[in-house]
Order: C-alpha cells, then sequence, then structure tokens
C-alpha cells in the first residue's frame, strides 16, 4: 500500500493526478497486469527523469505512470481539468489520447475491475 507520504510526493510533482489514481495506489499500489502486459508503477515520472527527454518530445503536462512490456508509455494528460490516459508509442514518440479516465482505461483496455472509493466497483 502507498504511504501518505508518498501520495504526498505524487502530488507535489504535480497537483492535479486524478483522486482515482491515487485511490488506486492506496488500494492496490501497483503491478504488473492482463498477464503482465502491463505494468502499473506506485509512483508519477517524466522522460526527463528517465533520462529520455531527448529521444521523446511530448508536452511537459504529460507525465507517466506505467508502460506496456512491448515498450510503450501509459501516462495523463494534464492539461485537461479532467485528465485523461494517453498512451506514448516508443518508436515514434506520438501521443495517443485514449479520452478514457483512469478508472475506465484499467476496467476497458485492462480488463479489471477494482474497488473505487470502497464504494462503487469499476
Amino acid at each position: 500500500m502507498v504511504s501518505e507520504k508518498e501520495v504526498l510526493e505524487i502530488k507535489k510533482f504535480r497537483d492535479n493526478i486524478p483522486e482515482e489514481f491515487i485511490d488506486f495506489l492506496k488500494e492496490i499500489e501497483g503491478g504488473q497486469f492482463k498477464n503482465s502486459q502491463y505494468e502499473i508503477k506506485n509512483f508519477v515520472f517524466d522522460f526527463y527523469e528517465i533520462g529520455l527527454e531527448n529521444d521523446y518530445v511530448v508536452d511537459e503536462n504529460i507525465v507517466l505512470f506505467g508502460n506496456s512490456f512491448g515498450g510503450d508509455f501509459i501516462g495523463f494528460d494534464l492539461s485537461k481539468s479532467n485528465p485523461t490516459v494517453v498512451e506514448i508509442d516508443h518508436v515514434s514518440g506520438e501521443v495517443f489520447d485514449t479520452n478514457k479516465s483512469f478508472v475506465e482505461f484499467f476496467r476497458e483496455d485492462l480488463g479489471i475491475a477494482f474497488l473505487y472509493n470502497s464504494k462503487n466497483v469499476f
């Protein structure tokens, strides 16, 4: 489980990280999903932090939270008032907006439901 201190670090990195992602980290923390096809980290990062800022030209409002084991990155477009999940092609660097919230992406693309706010099942 992600600690409150870790949550504060995530929110300090960017203050508009979706709460449903934070709640996911508090309940599940992260890991490998869909038969190890996707990895969701228990933190957020950008290309600068992993030394790839010269390899990819991506808007600074894109933050990453995971990857597919095919090499593509998964993140949020924080330029939106309700940030959506984006996928970044590891070869071309092209950003594809899924137009889905984190819960929608997790449920629809990864095929997994989880409790959100301990009240609703998504």
